[in-house]
């Protein structure tokens, strides 16, 4: 019954609510990797016939929004802390004590295990069995775009054949992104390193908010210091695709793909996970806020999103609310894993399906034929994918 492909179907497509499910999380995961599928889309198109025209593309302002896309997976880190940490602080709550005074709950050796095996359990079956369909059938697929571009597919296979192992260890990400099994599996091994150590936040918030506070603070401190000492003596650009500046590569391979960096949103996600349970608990009484508040709270947001990334957000609270959490985003966000997993793979398949080289014409344009098409396939390939694979060893792990 676990692989059933009907009552799998059922159950990616159930519009019902979860009992005491965060309702947003959804569409920040698929609108996040729609946003992640856009970038990769013009990095395909890095080496069209006329590539100047993607030099030239950085000059727009709007352009920004794709170009400096790689903060999207910010948004992944930041629910897997908070997922992490609403998990572990609700189990907590359930037991009808203070979350600070079950010390069978902290220190019970079978409940760490299983939060270790059951991590591993479910990302791997799904993860690993697809990366055995990108060898196999990535070959196979070559097309006049693989034969004029350097992203050689007979390479990215050699490299799953001689570092699958390290993939399988979520390793991957401390050796050379030249050298790594399907390039963007170093998101998968950076989440699951946070996840190792983030019982480290989770307990000392356990025992003490004030040390578990103290804690989080110092790791997006520290973070924020080891990245600004890797710019400095590294002389990295700034973000990781600065099309008209050398040591991208640098940057990625020093930065962008390491977990000492990229912890500050899952800490802050773990610290959000924990703030909510309380809320929930009525631990913490939070009133509503008056229109002034929400309005300067908003403008706020909107100023850190243009500082990060030029796009703004023009919605209220009480739109966002109900655009956020509207049942049809709950398929979308179940099949958003699968998504992620297979876009890469499809991106070859897309772009060879031509009868020459990629012609570059601007960044909206890309979006249009490629990233939409790109979305559109995951999706359907993740249904396929989390039907046959993920829900059934997830039924089979429970």
């Amino acid at each position: 019954m676990a692989f059933s492909l009907p009552r799998n179907s059922q159950r990616v497509f159930s519009l019902q609510r979860e009992p005491d499910a965060l309702l947003c999380l959804d569409a920040l995961r698929f609108i996040s990797f729609t946003w992640v599928a856009s970038l990769h889309s013009v990095l395909f198109a890095a080496e069209a016939d006329n590539a100047m025209q993607v030099f030239r593309e950085s000059d727009y302002f709007f352009s920004s929004i794709i170009l400096n896309a790689v903060w999207s997976v910010d948004t992944f880190f930041l629910i897997s802390g908070l997922l992490v940490s609403y998990m572990f602080f609700k189990v907590a709550s359930l037991s009808h004590c203070k979350v600070h005074k079950d010390p069978e709950h902290a220190s019970s050796r079978r409940n760490w295990i299983l939060y270790y095996v059951h991590r591993w359990l479910r990302l791997t079956p799904a993860y690993l069995l697809f990366i055995g369909i990108y060898v196999t059938w990535t070959p196979r697929m070559h097309g006049a775009w693989a034969i004029g571009t350097a992203q050689n597919t007979s390479y990215y296979v050699e490299r799953c054949e001689d570092t699958w192992w390290m993939n399988v260890l979520y390793i991957q990400n401390f050796q050379s992104m030249n050298d790594m099994c399907y390039s963007i599996s170093w998101f998968l091994s950076v989440d699951m390193q946070l996840y190792w150590i983030a019982p480290l936040f989770l307990l000392a918030i356990y025992y003490s908010w004030k040390t578990g506070f103290a804690a989080v603070l110092g790791g997006i401190l520290l973070s924020t210091a080891a990245i600004v000492f890797l710019t400095a003596h590294f002389d990295l650009p700034a973000t990781a695709f600065v099309i008209k500046e050398i040591g991208n590569v640098d940057f990625v391979s020093h930065i962008y793909v390491k977990p000492w960096t990229r912890c500050i949103p899952y800490l802050t996600g773990i610290l959000c996970g924990y703030i909510i349970i309380q809320v929930q608990k009525k631990d913490i009484d939070i009133r509503r806020p008056k229109l002034m508040e929400l309005i300067v709270c908003w403008l706020l947001a909107i100023a850190s999103a243009l500082t990060v990334i030029f796009s703004v957000y023009d919605y209220a609270r009480g739109p966002v609310k109900t655009l956020l959490e509207h049942p049809l985003w709950y398929p979308l966000g179940r099949l958003s894993y699968c998504a992620y997993l297979t876009h890469w793979f499809l991106l070859h398949y897309l772009l060879n399906l031509g009868d020459g080289a990629v012609h570059f014409v601007a960044v909206s344009f890309q979006y249009l034929t490629i990233t939409i098409p790109v979305v559109f396939l995951s999706s359907m390939l993740a249904l396929v994918w989390t039907c046959l694979v993920e829900i059934p060893f997830m039924s089979i792990e429970g």
